[in-house]
């Protein structure tokens, strides 16, 4: 048997023993599937189909070598915020807000071991276009994610102007060609001096992927990395694929105008509450001048989206810190 094999095996053996209290005997198995940062296995059980979730991260290029690593401080925290969720949506008592049923944690082969959520990705439902339930579907994220970040708020403070500022300057001393708009984010920072912020945990990866939709337009959030920092931040990355991702550069903007995107992103900030509007304004042009660092540094299909990305990364990066 190739170490690949027995890793997996070794993986299903575990699973099945931590789930047969709860969902009973697996009945099936799939291959592991392998995914971006993860490998995923599905199981069939009496109760629920599952989902067995095995992390990876850079270096790690094999299920068989994310096996050896052993346990990840970084795989309990995901499952502890998961569980966390699950928890804040059976508080709130919103119909429209969802979550992943957490079943398991198998430290002893890294696994997160979860129920299959019956819907499909946010990115998926919206396509390249503004379907009519959009509203209700972001309304719902930022809603639930402002129970998410209230969870885990900290002490207030001080928005930290230097360490900003410093931040900007390296970004360009690394990307001459993008040194004035690193000088808008400079300029930002130092307008926000002595702006209160309150950090908390974040999902740290609002991907339009990592927000599911069900059937009936409740919405639950996945792969969550709870990593510190400001509420602001979170909303910017969903804000910034919206706005600035593939899709929307792939289209050239055409399935969604400015209009449509302004009230999207109204319906997130509303649904959250308590975001500041200066710092949301600040992590949004932060977020776009990040996007834009990689068109420069990455591979785009074409020329022409290329240039159309460029401008319209500049466009919303002047916008953005100029709102500061």
């Amino acid at each position: 048997m190739s170490a690949a094999a027995t890793a997996a095996a070794t993986i299903r053996e575990a699973v099945a023993a931590a789930v047969v209290g709860s969902h009973g005997v697996i009945r099936a198995w799939s291959e592991p599937e392998e995914r971006p940062w993860s490998w995923q296995f599905r199981a069939d059980t009496p109760r629920a189909p599952l989902l067995v979730k095995i992390p990876r991260w850079e270096g790690v290029d094999s299920l068989e070598a994310a096996f050896a690593a052993g346990p990840q401080a970084d795989t309990a925290g995901e499952f502890g915020a998961l569980e966390e969720l699950a928890r804040l949506v059976a508080a709130s008592g919103d119909p429209g807000l969802a979550a992943v049923v957490p079943v398991a944690h198998v430290v002893a082969v890294n696994a997160i071991v979860m129920e299959v959520f019956a819907g499909s990705s946010l990115r998926r439902r919206l396509g390249f276009g503004a379907p009519p339930a959009a509203t209700v579907w972001l309304g719902r994220v930022g809603s639930l994610l402002g129970h998410y970040h209230r969870s885990g708020v900290g002490v207030a403070a001080v928005f930290p102007v230097e360490v900003e500022v410093e931040r900007w300057r390296e970004i360009g001393l690394r990307h001459p060609r993008l040194a004035p708009a690193a000088s808008l984010g400079g300029a930002a920072a130092r307008r926000l001096a002595g702006h209160r912020c309150t950090e908390t945990i974040q999902h740290g990866d609002l991907t339009l992927g990592n927000v599911l939709v069900s059937s009936d337009d409740r919405v639950a959030l996945i792969d969550p990395n709870r990593t510190p920092g400001r509420a602001e931040t979170d909303v910017a990355t969903l804000v910034g694929e919206l706005r600035l991702g593939r899709s929307q550069l792939l289209s050239f903007g055409l399935g969604r105008g400015r209009r449509v995107l302004d009230t999207w992103e109204g319906v997130i900030a509303a649904g959250h509450g308590g975001l500041d509007p200066a710092v949301l304004a600040y992590e949004c042009g932060a977020e776009a001048l990040s996007r834009r660092i990689t068109l420069a540094t990455g591979r785009w299909p074409g020329r022409r989206i290329g240039a159309v990305a460029a401008r319209r990364f500049d466009a919303e990066i002047r916008r953005r810190f100029s709102a500061v």
